[in-house]
């Protein structure tokens, strides 16, 4: 079934439009042009028969106002999509560059997007889900450019009983502002179900970055993860084909594994908890041993301060440690 308009004013309002069995596709068509600036609540969902919200022309740069009017763009399923065009494909958000403070795309289910330029989530309650709020997983998500994340409800991939891996991907920088929170999670007890984060830049961290179990956040380029401000608590796994660098603060271990080419523990900075160290430490100040084993597979190549504590373990390898104080 469908519905055809010029245009629609959703400010405020609720546009729901769900598929039903297979064969029966909820679609509603305006002619006219998509609001630069998406507001109001939007859910598109897909279930057997589909569903599709589709515009004449434009592109959603924005979602949400800021302080007036918001914006939830909800899209569950592969066969769920807000279009420009009759392009089975979600082509309305090729553009999107902001998400407000009010703003929210909760992308589930083997949802595809990509956008073509750099997404800024702007601080307040901004929000990026990606499988974070629910569902089965499977959505590949394709940011363009740059991420900047300046929200404390901030950017979510994956979540824990979701049991298809998903994956976002950047062709491009994170910068996660002080105060800001970024969670990547799967499903601990599936390894399949792995939740994501990819990019070709460097991650450079100010707030809070959480990888929960088969949560992976994986640098496949040359530049850095750095640890300027906050923290960062790996229950997963944080790879870098670089350095890492803890400039400010803790990297807290939760039984994860972090694994580079170097890492770097600055003066005041310090690395905590227990799991798998496997890149040459090549500086460090301090390094606590806590909450289990501590395996510094990669080595020490540097005189550091080690702390064991109660009922904790710590190995390493004896032949590249430099000495210990």
């Amino acid at each position: 079934m469908g519905q055809r308009w010029k245009r629609t004013d959703n400010t405020g309002g609720l546009l729901t439009l769900t598929g039903g069995q297979s064969g029966a596709a909820a679609k509603m068509v305006m002619t006219g042009v998509v609001a630069a600036t998406l507001t109001g609540n939007y859910s598109i969902v897909g279930d057997a028969g589909g569903a599709s919200l589709r515009w004449g022309s434009g592109a959603i740069t924005q979602i949400g106002v800021g302080a007036s009017n918001g914006a939830d763009l909800a899209i569950d399923g592969s066969n769920a999509f807000a279009e420009v065009g009759a392009t089975n494909s979600n082509k309305a958000l090729d553009s999107l560059g902001t998400v407000n403070g009010n703003g929210l795309p909760d992308l589930r289910d083997e949802v595809k997007v990509s956008t073509t330029g750099a997404l800024t989530v702007l601080s307040g309650d901004g929000r990026l889900k990606v499988d974070a709020c629910g569902g089965h997983g499977g959505s590949q998500v394709t940011i363009g450019g740059n991420l900047t994340n300046g929200s404390f409800s901030g950017v979510a991939v994956g979540h824990v009983t979701m049991t298809t891996g998903d994956t976002l991907s950047l062709h491009g920088n994170v910068k996660n502002d002080a105060g800001a929170v970024f969670d990547v999670t799967g499903n601990g007890a599936v390894a399949a179900a792995a939740g994501i984060l990819e990019l070709t830049g460097a991650f450079t961290n100010a707030g809070g970055v959480n990888i929960g179990s088969n949560g992976d956040i994986i640098l496949t380029g040359p530049s850095a993860y750095t640890q300027a401000g906050g923290f960062t608590a790996i229950a997963g796994t944080l790879t870098a084909t670089g350095s890492i660098a803890v400039n400010a603060s803790t990297i807290e271990m939760l039984g994860g594994s972090l694994a580079a080419g170097s890492l770097h523990i600055a003066a005041g900075a310090s690395l905590v908890g227990s799991g798998t160290i496997a890149a040459a430490i090549t500086s460090a100040d301090s390094i606590v041993a806590s909450g289990g084993s501590l395996d510094l597979a990669g080595g020490l190549t540097t005189a550091t301060r080690i702390t064991i504590a109660n009922a904790s373990a710590l190995e390493h390898q004896r032949s590249r440690r430099a000495g210990e104080r």
